[in-house]
């Protein structure tokens, strides 16, 4: 089932109407059992639980989100490297998780728009602003991570769980170089 538009999400939001946006997805891999070991998180699902990381996509569908992000928050070339994964698999990953997310909204958004959105997070430890790259040192990671997100066909982008104004800038500059409509939280 094709997307509408990219663009009719932010007429959507233009028209101040209510969009639900999907819940957490570490927290529900780890209540359902899925390994989600650091520096991976999330994207060690993707490798072991996949199909869990689709049925938790439509559930989310299911309780009525107008939006999936799909598990990319570490798919990055990053933390490939960090946990000892060839660069590589941050591509694979990456595709793999925009493709779980649609395969649950193609089972279950039966006569309404949902959306598909990439997480574009934190190079580091979210909960450790101190070790956030500069700005400089963030844009060219953001950029190759928000360019394959748009290449792989979200609708918009996620830039999620940012600590640092420095690092948001560098993931919002690589957002909207893409022309993917983007939120930044």
């Amino acid at each position: 089932k094709p997307s509408m538009s990219r663009h009719a999400f932010l007429d959507q939001l233009v028209r101040g109407e209510f969009v639900l946006l999907d819940g957490a997805m570490g927290t529900e891999l780890e209540q359902r059992g899925a390994k989600t070991p650091l520096p991976l998180w999330s994207a060690e699902a993707l490798r072991s639980a996949p199909d869990t990381v689709r049925l938790i996509h439509e559930d989310y569908v299911r309780a009525g989100a107008d939006v999936l992000t799909a598990a990319t928050f570490r798919t990055t070339r990053r933390t490939m490297r960090k946990a000892g994964l060839p660069e590589a698999e941050a591509a694979r990953l990456t595709t793999l998780a925009i493709s779980l997310a649609r395969q649950a909204r193609d089972a279950e958004a039966v006569g309404r728009e949902i959306w598909i959105a990439g997480a574009l997070a934190p190079l580091e430890d979210c909960y450790r602003p101190q070790a956030a790259p500069g700005e400089s040192e963030a844009a060219p990671e953001h950029a190759e991570q928000a360019r394959r997100l748009a290449e792989a066909g979200v609708d918009l982008i996620l830039i999620e769980t940012m600590n640092t104004v420095g690092e948001a800038r560098a993931a919002a500059a690589a957002a909207a170089a893409t022309e993917v409509p983007f939120l930044v939280s």
